[in-house]
């Protein structure tokens, strides 16, 4: 027809049609513009307006493209209101059963183009080999369904190797992987695992790659060439469609149109490689397919040697179903179940996530080098997806992608924090003093607990994973020493609530509760306490520390005095100026107490600090106190020192 002409704009050709695109379709047909002008406003060919035009029929009224403008204009001019997105919905609904029509009437055809000698000759061949005889209402199946005429037209030798390699291999010979295993030996039997494909299994892997392979074994060649090359199948080296098209002598649009009816013939092939790998991938989507080619008739027993269930499918009689449910988009959406956890997350994946995710898998093994999105898209229209249906697993997978960089973003922080808490943890460790010796100590019975920290501006509770609760906390320096052993691998557990310790100071018993009790992977206890590194040089916190010394050598615990980056053995070894220790010391000589005034006095004519003083009342056992300032020589037993 000359109306039929290509028009010279392009813009759309090869795209799909949205609805907002038939809107304005419907609309102009309404209006009695012709078939060219439609065409020329939409960017596309006259062929393809017809072609959607006959979509908006109901298929009873058996419109061709010839005459659907008409028919449209007619209904339209009666019924303004015609519902031709309902007709739409309709049309894509019935695609699947379709092609399923005319890929029985091909395989009808091809039976019965073949010898009836030949296929009782497979059937004897089956027979034989699986020790099993139908009876003739079974028997009759088998000789009609088109898998059996396709594998009549293999050579005898070919098949006969092949049944002997399945029964071996898998002690059944089911008549797909009958035929598959004699076009291409070694992917007959048991499809891969998806279990072990995403476990990385090289042999499941590489059966998943030869069985692509053999499916693009079976194109002509400038399609397996536009597959290949955009797959990176060849070189492990994905090119673009520019690239591919320039191969070819094509450019990109129609090398993206070459793929894209390539793609969607393998979803819909009778060849068994393409048949197997769609299988494959419509369990990964968890896609309810209904038998292909006419292999299940209708009425059939149910399934038994020879007989494979379509993918999603149970066997008739099991009394078994899918959990898929039907869309109008082309893919089912399967409830979440146990397979539905993708490596590596730790979350229930529901919707859309769970087909992505399973689909990844698959995507990952397939396509290492094609990008997650485009490798699933292309992969769920391999299992017969519609475009949008593809489209939207593309964004789900996008999402999970994300999720997953997240996911190791937030391990490779958690890592490195862990390995800087085990490096600090162990410069601690060596501070630890160990009153009774090397032996380790039981860790204590509970004890009862003191009133509850009131959360401040200071205090309040902090979330431990290792301790899986909150963890109370008194200052923002033992919230630090906190979060230090919640991360330290070498620290298995701990508690805010170690056991009461009672000093003697001024002739008055204080109860005094340590911050931590640390309980180390090989078993040590150790008590740790937490607060500025020089209070520990002050009379009280000496009085607190031989009461501390005295309670872990009773346990077998550690000590450990820190304010989380220094402890009191660092303190001990604090290195001071001669000049100033001999200062100190002349001016405590005469056994007068120093105040603060006499200090301040003395630090005028020599410079200290006062880590370099707690340091000095460590060494030679001043007596040094606070509230008020008092500094003098008074001896005192300094704390012991663990180097």
């Amino acid at each position: 027809m000359a109306e039929l002409a290509e028009p010279a704009d392009r813009s759309r050709q090869g795209r799909g049609w949205t609805l907002a695109e038939c809107a304005e379709l419907v609309e102009a047909i309404g209006v009695g513009r012709s078939l060219p002008e439609i065409a020329a406003a939409h960017g596309r060919s006259p062929g393809a307006i017809a072609a959607r035009a006959v979509r908006l029929i109901p298929p009873a009224e058996r419109v061709d493209r010839s005459g659907a403008l008409a028919w449209l204009r007619a209904r339209l001019a009666t019924e303004p209101e015609y519902d031709w997105a309902g007709r739409l919905a309709e049309w894509e609904r019935g695609r699947p059963q379709r092609r399923e029509s005319a890929r029985a009437a091909r395989g009808a055809r091809a039976s019965a183009a073949v010898p009836p000698a030949a296929l009782d000759e497979v059937l004897a061949e089956w027979t034989d080999r699986t020790g099993q005889r139908l009876a003739p209402t079974r028997a009759e199946e088998f000789l009609r369904r088109p898998v059996t005429a396709a594998l009549a037209g293999e050579a005898a030798p070919t098949r006969r190797a092949a049944a002997d390699r399945l029964w071996r291999r898998d002690r059944r010979l089911l008549l797909d992987d009958w035929l598959l295993e004699c076009r291409h030996p070694g992917l007959g039997g048991r499809a891969p695992d998806r279990a072990a494909i995403q476990a990385g299994d090289p042999d499941a892997v590489l059966a998943l790659r030869e069985l692509l392979a053999a499916a693009l074994s079976a194109l002509p060649p400038r399609q397996r060439t536009v597959l290949a090359g955009r797959f990176g199948l060849d070189d492990g080296v994905p090119r673009s469609l520019a690239a591919v098209g320039g191969e070819l002598g094509l450019t990109g649009e129609r090398a993206r149109q070459l793929q894209q009816r390539t793609v969607a013939g393998l979803a819909t092939s009778d060849e068994p490689a393409a048949r197997r790998l769609a299988e494959l991938l419509r369990a990964g989507l968890g896609l309810s397919a209904a038998p292909r080619g006419g292999d299940r008739a209708a009425g059939a027993a149910p399934a038994g040697p020879g007989d494979r269930p379509a993918a999603g499918q149970e066997p008739a009689g099991s009394g078994g179903q899918t959990a898929s449910r039907e869309r109008p988009d082309g893919f089912g959406e399967r409830m979440a179940g146990p397979g539905d956890r993708p490596a590596g997350a730790g979350e229930r994946l529901t919707g859309e996530a769970a087909p992505a995710a399973r689909l990844l898998v698959l995507a990952e093994a397939l396509l290492p080098g094609v990008n997650s999105g485009q490798a699933v898209a292309q992969l769920a229209r391999l299992a017969g997806a519609s475009d949008a249906g593809a489209r939207q697993l593309e964004r789900a997978v996008a999402e999970l992608v994300e999720r997953r960089r997240a996911v190791a973003r937030r391990r490779r922080r958690d890592a490195a924090r862990a390995e800087r808490a085990r490096l600090r943890w162990g410069r601690l460790a060596a501070g630890i003093d160990w009153p009774g010796g090397p032996a380790r100590g039981p860790a204590p019975d509970a004890e009862p607990a003191e009133p509850p920290v009131e959360p401040g501006d200071r205090s309040g509770r902090w979330l431990s994973h290792k301790l899986g609760r909150e963890v109370r906390y008194s200052s923002q320096r033992v919230l630090d020493v906190v979060e230090l052993l919640d991360a330290a691998p070498q620290v298995a557990d701990f508690t805010e609530e170690p056991p009461v310790v009672t000093c003697a100071f001024d002739g008055v018993a204080h109860r005094y509760r340590p911050d931590l009790l640390v309980v180390t992977e090989d078993g040590g206890c150790v008590l740790v306490t937490v607060g500025a590194i020089t209070d520990l040089a002050l009379a009280v916190q000496v009085a607190r520390h031989r009461a501390l010394v005295a309670r872990c050598a009773e346990r077998g615990w550690g000590l450990l005095r820190t304010d989380g980056h220094r402890t009191l053995p660092d303190l001990r070894r604090h290195p001071v100026d001669p000049a100033v220790t001999s200062a100190l010391a002349t001016a405590l000589a005469g056994g007068a107490a120093l105040s603060w005034p006499d200090v301040c006095a003395l630090r005028e004519r020599v410079s200290f600090t006062h880590r370099d003083l707690a340091a000095l009342v460590l060494r030679h056992g001043w007596e040094w106190r606070t509230g008020p300032y008092r500094l003098s020589a008074a001896r005192q037993a300094p704390p012991a020192d663990p180097a």
